[in-house]
């Protein structure tokens, strides 16, 4: 069978970078990132932590690789640049001058900014590919 790869120059397809050292990477960057989360976070930061890992695991990773479907990539974008990336910096930043997490008029206007955006950009991500994907087929 042959596989022919999109986007040749990514390190992984180009192999500049093993799989065995990408999948140590992962699990270290996820590793320290829960660790200072979950020492200095909070447990609200924690699970956004959490549902921020599992929705990018989701999108790769078998059973779920949710990219396999159209729906996919515009769903992992917007959780992640839309939504959980938004709440945590607002709780994050009230957290550090010692105020508590309260939905406002501001964040519920930078959400609703944010998701449109990333729905935009979920829409628009892969026009560059079309070419090369109609080329291969």
């Amino acid at each position: 069978m042959i596989h022919i790869v999109n986007k040749p120059e990514l390190l992984l397809a180009a192999g500049d970078l093993s799989v065995e050292s990408a999948w140590l990477l992962v699990i270290a960057f996820a590793a320290n990132g829960l660790l200072i989360v979950g020492l200095k976070g909070g447990p609200f930061l924690t699970c956004l932590y959490f549902l921020g890992l599992f929705v990018a695991t989701a999108f790769s990773a078998p059973p779920f690789r949710l990219k396999r479907f159209a729906f996919g990539p515009m769903f992992t974008i917007v959780m992640m640049r839309g939504i959980l990336l938004n709440i945590g910096l607002h709780y994050a930043a009230r957290a550090a001058i010692g105020l508590t997490f309260e939905w406002t008029a501001p964040l519920i206007f930078i959400l609703t900014y944010s998701t449109l955006f990333a729905t935009a950009i979920s829409f628009t991500k892969d026009l560059t590919d079309m070419e090369g994907d109609s080329q291969i087929g």
